[in-house]
C-alpha cells in the first residue's frame, strides 16, 4: 500500500484497545506480525505507555513518525473550498474507491470537486525523513539558484627596498667618509667628462684638472666608451696603473707590496686603447690622505671609490639592503604559493626565490614575507628596477598570481656642471622697455669651497685632533691677525713676545729655526691671510722657531719665539693665537688638521626674463658687511653677473654661524629680487689620540 502523505495519524483510544490497534496498524503498514510477535509485544492492558512506545518504534522503523487522535468516522461530504492551511484532525475512515488517474503535473489552481474514487495505485518510493512543521502557504515562485562556484585564489604581491636601519633605499646617502691614513690601494672610479665636475675640497695648490683641447679628435674625456688610463706618482713618476677602462668601471692604483702610494698622484687619461692616444684630461691631486681625501670625491673625470690602509682597513661605498617580498591573500580561500621570481636591475640579475616560499599555505587575509639581503654600489647616483613575479593556487588547484615592480635611486646625488659666467656689459643709459615685457631679475647667495663644492660639505667631516700631540711635524700654518702680544690665547710654556711697534696693513714675516738656523718662511703677508712653515722634520733639531713681523720699510714690529714640539702641554692647538698669529693647521708624517678653511660667497644675479634689464641695485652682505659692484650693469635674457666675497671658515668653534645676503633690482619694471643663505661651521674635539 502506498501512503500519499509524510504522516499517518493513528490513535490508541484506551489502554484495552491495544489488540485493536494492533490489528489496525497492520492493516495500514501491510506487513505480517506473527501471533507470537503479538503475544510476546502485547501486554494485558496493563501498561498502555509501553504499547505506545512500542507502535512509535514501530512506525518510525516505516518512517511514519507521529501519533494522533483517531480519526473521523466518515469521510466529508465534498472537499474544501481550498486546501486546509494545516493537515486533517485524522485520516479518511476508508481508502478511496479506486487509485487516482496519475497526479496532476502541477497543483491544481483549486481543489477538485470531489475525492478521488479509489486510492494511489502504489505508495511514494519512500517517505518525507519527518514531517513536515506546517505545510507551504503556496507553491515555491520559481526554483533556487544554481550551486555557487568555487571561490577564486586571490594574491597581493609588494617588494619594498630599506637599508638595516630601516630607511627606505631612496633615501640612502652614503656618509662622508675620510681618509685617516696613507693607502697602500685607492680605487678610482672612471665616469668620464670634464674637470668642471670635480667635487673634492683640495686646495689648488694640491688640486689641478686640465682638459687638454689642443690635440685633435681630444678634449674632455666623453661620457660613454673607454679609454686608456695611466697613474703615477707626481713626484718620480712611478707607475702605479695603466690600462683601458670602460666608463662606470674602476680601477686601482696599487703601490709596491709593503709600500704605500705616493703623497701626490697624477692621472692622465688618453683616446684610444693604448699608450700613444691624443691626450684627453690630466689630473692631479693628493693621495697620502693628509689633506681633505673623502670618499666619493670627484677629480675630474675620475671619482674616489675605495681605499685599503693600515688604520682603518677596507673603506668602500658599498652598503648592504634588504628586499622585502610581502605576499597578502586578498581572497577568501586559503592560498597556496606554488613560485616567486624577481629580476633586480642592475646589475640584471634574475633571482628564483620559489624555495622560499614553495608550498606555503596563507589563510584568507594573512600575510607573508621573506627579506633577502644584497649590496649595492652608493660610489654614483643609479636608479635600480625590481620586477617580481608571484604565482599560488586556491585548494581547488586554481592558479592566481600577481606582480610588482619597485624603482628607486641610491647613491651620491649628481652635482650639476657649475655655469660659466658671462662679461657684463656696462649700459650708460636704461634699455627702454618693450610694450607687453616685464622684467624679471633673480638673485642667488652661496657660500662655496673650491672648485664650487658647497660649505655646507663641511659639516660633514668627522672630528679630528685640536692640539697637535703627535711626532714628526712637518708643517705649521698660520693666520696673519695683526693683533698684539696681549692678544695670546695659547698657554705654551715657552711662548715669548714682544711688541715693538703697532702692526698697520701688511708685513713681512720671517720664520728661522732658533738652533740651525734655517729660514722656513719668508714673506710679505696681509691681515687674514694665511703662511705656512714647510720642512720641519728636516731639522729635527728646530724645535723653537723665531719669528719676526717687520713694515715695508724693514722696520721690526714684533717678534715671537714658539715651540714646535707636539705635546699637549706645548699646546700648539688649532686656533690658538700667539700675538699677531692664529694657529690654522698642522701636519705630521699621515696626519692634516687644519682649523679654517678658505670659502667664499657667490652672489649672482641672472635675468630670467625675455628683454634686457638694467641692474640699479646690487647688495652683497656678507656677516653684516655690504659690499657693491659700483656701477649699472646691463644684462641681457637669460645673462648672469657674478660677485664673490672671500670668506674664511672656522672648523674649530662649534655653532659659528655665517650669512650671505643679496638683494637685486632692475629697470624696466621695476623688479627686484633677495636670497640668502645661513652656514653653520664646527666640529666637536676628538679627545682620543
Amino acid at each position: 500500500m502506498r501512503f500519499s502523505t509524510s504522516v499517518v495519524l493513528i490513535a490508541l483510544a484506551s489502554r484495552s484497545g491495544s489488540a485493536n490497534t494492533f490489528e489496525y496498524i497492520r492493516n495500514l503498514v501491510g506487513e505480517e506480525v506473527t501471533k507470537s510477535e503479538e503475544a510476546k509485544q502485547l501486554k494485558t492492558g496493563n501498561d498502555f505507555k509501553e504499547d505506545v512506545a512500542y507502535w512509535e518504534r514501530l512506525l518510525q522503523a516505516t518512517s511514519l513518525l507521529s501519533i494522533t487522535t483517531m480519526p473521523s468516522t466518515s469521510p466529508s461530504t465534498s472537499p474544501s473550498a481550498s486546501p486546509s492551511a494545516r493537515p486533517s484532525a485524522s485520516p479518511s475512515a476508508a481508502p478511496s474507491a479506486a487509485p487516482s488517474a496519475s497526479p496532476t503535473a502541477s497543483p491544481s489552481a483549486s481543489p477538485s470537486a470531489s475525492p478521488s474514487a479509489s486510492p494511489s495505485a502504489s505508495p511514494s518510493a519512500s517517505p518525507s525523513a519527518s514531517p513536515t512543521a506546517t505545510p507551504s502557504a503556496s507553491p515555491s515562485v520559481s526554483p533556487s539558484a544554481s550551486p555557487t562556484a568555487a571561490q577564486d585564489c586571490e594574491v597581493e604581491l609588494s617588494v619594498e627596498c630599506i637599508s638595516n636601519d630601516g630607511i627606505q633605499c631612496d633615501e640612502i646617502f652614503p656618509e662622508a667618509q675620510i681618509c685617516e691614513q696613507r693607502p697602500s690601494v685607492l680605487t678610482m672610479g672612471y665616469n668620464g667628462g670634464p674637470c668642471g665636475q670635480s667635487f673634492n675640497i683640495q686646495p689648488s695648490t694640491l688640486f689641478q684638472c686640465f682638459d687638454l683641447v689642443s690635440a685633435p679628435g681630444a678634449g674632455p674625456p666623453p661620457l660613454t666608451g673607454s679609454a686608456y688610463i695611466e697613474a703615477r706618482a707626481s713626484k718620480d713618476g712611478e707607475l702605479f696603473f695603466a690600462g683601458v677602462v670602460e666608463a662606470g668601471e674602476e680601477f686601482n692604483i696599487t703601490a709596491m707590496e709593503g709600500d704605500r702610494i705616493a703623497a701626490d698622484t697624477s692621472i692622465l687619461i688618453r683616446q684610444g686603447t693604448g699608450p700613444d692616444g691624443p691626450p684627453m684630461q690630466l689630473i692631479n691631486y693628493h693621495t697620502s690622505c693628509s689633506r681633505n681625501l673623502f670618499l666619493k670625491d670627484r677629480y675630474g673625470s675620475t671619482q674616489v671609490a675605495a681605499w685599503i690602509n693600515d688604520a682603518q682597513g677596507l673603506v668602500d661605498c658599498i652598503t648592504e639592503v634588504i628586499y622585502n617580498y610581502d605576499i597578502r591573500n586578498i581572497g577568501t580561500v586559503d592560498a597556496t604559493l606554488s613560485s616567486l621570481t624577481a629580476t633586480i636591475t642592475p646589475p640584471g640579475v634574475a633571482l628564483n626565490l620559489t624555495d622560499e616560499i614553495a608550498d606555503q599555505v596563507v589563510g584568507p587575509g594573512m600575510n607573508f614575507s621573506i627579506a633577502i639581503r644584497t649590496d649595492i654600489d652608493l660610489t654614483t647616483r643609479t636608479t635600480y628596477t625590481v620586477e617580481a613575479t608571484l604565482v599560488g593556487k586556491n585548494p581547488a588547484g586554481k592558479e592566481c598570481s600577481d606582480m610588482d615592480t619597485l624603482e628607486f635611486e641610491a647613491g651620491t646625488p649628481v652635482f650639476g656642471l657649475p655655469p660659466t659666467p658671462a662679461p657684463p656689459t656696462v649700459s650708460p643709459a636704461p634699455t627702454p622697455d618693450p610694450v607687453g615685457q616685464d622684467c624679471i631679475v633673480e638673485a642667488s647667495a652661496a657660500c662655496v669651497l673650491e672648485n664650487l663644492a658647497p660649505c655646507s660639505l663641511l659639516s660633514s667631516l668627522p672630528p679630528f685632533f685640536f692640539t697637535c700631540s703627535f711626532p714628526n711635524l712637518l708643517d705649521l700654518s698660520f693666520i696673519f691677525t695683526g693683533g698684539t702680544c696681549a692678544d695670546t690665547t695659547s698657554t705654551q710654556p715657552g711662548f715669548v713676545c714682544n711688541d715693538l711697534a703697532p702692526i698697520v696693513g701688511p708685513a713681512t714675516i720671517t720664520a728661522v729655526g732658533a738652533t740651525s738656523g734655517d729660514e722656513y718662511f719668508n714673506g710679505i703677508v696681509s691681515p687674514g691671510s694665511e703662511f705656512a712653515l714647510e720642512g720641519i722634520q728636516t731639522n729635527p733639531l728646530d724645535l723653537v722657531i723665531e719669528f719676526t713681523v717687520a713694515s715695508a720699510n724693514g722696520e721690526t714690529l714684533q717678534t715671537m719665539t714658539i715651540s714646535s714640539e707636539c705635546t699637549e702641554e706645548n699646546d700648539l692647538t688649532l686656533g690658538a693665537v700667539f700675538g699677531s698669529f692664529t694657529l690654522s693647521s698642522y701636519r705630521n708624517d699621515d696626519i692634516f688638521v687644519q682649523g679654517f678653511q678658505e670659502a667664499a660667497w657667490a652672489y649672482i644675479a641672472k635675468n630670467t626674463g625675455t628683454i634686457d634689464v638694467d641692474i640699479t641695485e646690487f647688495v652683497a652682505i656678507t656677516n653684516g658687511v655690504s659690499a657693491s659692484p659700483g656701477e649699472t650693469i646691463t644684462l641681457a635674457p637669460g645673462e648672469e653677473f657674478p660677485f664673490e666675497v672671500p670668506q674664511l671658515l672656522s672648523l674649530i668653534d662649534p655653532g659659528v654661524t655665517y650669512t650671505g645676503q643679496l638683494d637685486v633690482s632692475g629697470l624696466p619694471g621695476p623688479c627686484s629680487s633677495s636670497d640668502s643663505e645661513t652656514v653653520t661651521i664646527g666640529l666637536l674635539r676628538r679627545s682620543d689620540p
